[in-house]
């Protein structure tokens, strides 16, 4: 029957992927088409009490009719039967229905708050993303930085390695000159040594005498020549005497070679007297004109290197003894010749210049 047809159309309402509105117009289809069949069934059986009520029907169809119409009655039974079950299942799909319209509505809010959360994550990740972009940019400019400081360095690196091989080679040739100056002064002290056996024979009297006092340390040589043995009181000139002695120290002292000779000139501590103040005004212009003198002397009469000889003048202000006796005075008033090797910072200069 077009009811059960209805009924299979209600019971496809409730799959779950059905629209909401689609199952409430459906239902409403269902209850008119109940409706239309019971006024039909209502029609036919008043049509049946009329042709009862006639007089004109017979009995064999009116006996018909009866069973016509009980049947009717039983179907009108069973579609009763069916409209309360219809409307039981109508209340519960309404039931099932606002269920469902609420979990709509819920889904509907919780959406609605996930998209709030979708727009703020999307809205962090866009933040994030410009604090990532930032970062990029920083690393980028960091990289850049450091690359260019490791080529700076690296190229400050071969400088330095180039400097350092340099200056190796600069101590290799300094302590090659350094060897070489140590031989030399090996040599010189050897050349002292000779020098000072040969002036200490030839002088021989004047050292006992104690007129010329003779000392060696190392490479450095003296000889100190006391004023009476060169000098009048007073006067830079060299007397007869001293030239003799000048003479033979000058004789060993042309055999060196490399070597300083510093001539010094020392007095006590009294003062210029009135008759020499014109001439010397003080002990200094006195001992620096005894020492030039024996410079002069032993370059003019004897060819000493004038380049290899200085004199000096040191005044009282550098005693040997005591200016409080008149035997301190006399040591102090005196000629000191003086032999060193040349300047090492001299010989080092030099030579690194060559």
């Amino acid at each position: 029957m077009e009811i059960y047809s209805y009924r299979d159309s209600l019971t496809s309402i409730y799959k779950p992927k059905q629209d909401f509105c689609f199952r409430k117009i459906m239902m409403s289809k269902i209850i008119r088409k109940v409706g239309n069949e019971m006024r039909k069934i209502s029609l036919v059986l008043l049509v049946i009490l009329c042709f009862g009520m006639s007089a004109c029907v017979s009995t064999g169809k009116h006996n018909i009719l009866q069973a016509e119409a009980k049947r009717y009655q039983q179907e009108v039974k069973l579609l009763g039967k069916k409209a309360v079950e219809l409307t039981e299942m109508l209340n519960q799909s309404k039931s099932k229905i606002d269920s469902l319209l609420n979990q709509k509505s819920d889904l509907e809010l919780e959406i609605q708050s996930l998209k709030s959360r979708l727009e703020d994550i999307q809205s962090s990740n866009a933040q994030l993303q410009d604090v990532i972009n930032a970062r990029d940019s920083e690393k980028d400019q960091i990289i850049a930085g450091l690359t260019s400081c490791k080529t700076d360095y690296e190229d400050q690196l071969v400088k330095k390695e180039q400097e350092i091989q340099k200056l190796r080679n600069d101590v290799s040739k300094l302590q090659k000159q350094i060897d070489d100056i140590l031989q030399e002064k090996e040599e010189s002290i050897k050349n002292m040594e000779m020098t000072y056996d040969n002036l200490v024979s030839n002088l021989k009297n004047e050292i006992q005498d104690g007129q010329i006092q003779i000392t060696q340390l190392q490479d450095k040589l003296s000889v100190n020549i006391v004023e009476k043995i060169l000098f009048d009181t007073g006067k830079a000139e060299i007397k007869p005497e001293g030239k003799n002695v000048l003479s033979r120290v000058a004789a060993i002292l042309q055999e060196l070679s490399g070597q300083q000779i510093r001539i010094e000139g020392h007095t006590d501590n009294v003062p210029i007297g009135k008759g020499l103040k014109k001439t010397y005004p003080s002990n200094w212009e006195l001992s620096t004109a005894r020492a030039t003198n024996v410079v002069r002397y032993l370059v003019e009469t004897h060819g000493l290197d004038p380049k290899a000889i200085s004199a000096t003048g040191y005044s009282e202000f550098h005693p040997v003894e005591t200016n409080t006796t008149g035997e301190g005075k006399a040591k102090n008033r005196r000629i000191e010749i003086v032999v060193v090797p040349v300047d090492v910072d001299r010989v080092v200069k030099s030579k690194i210049y060559e």
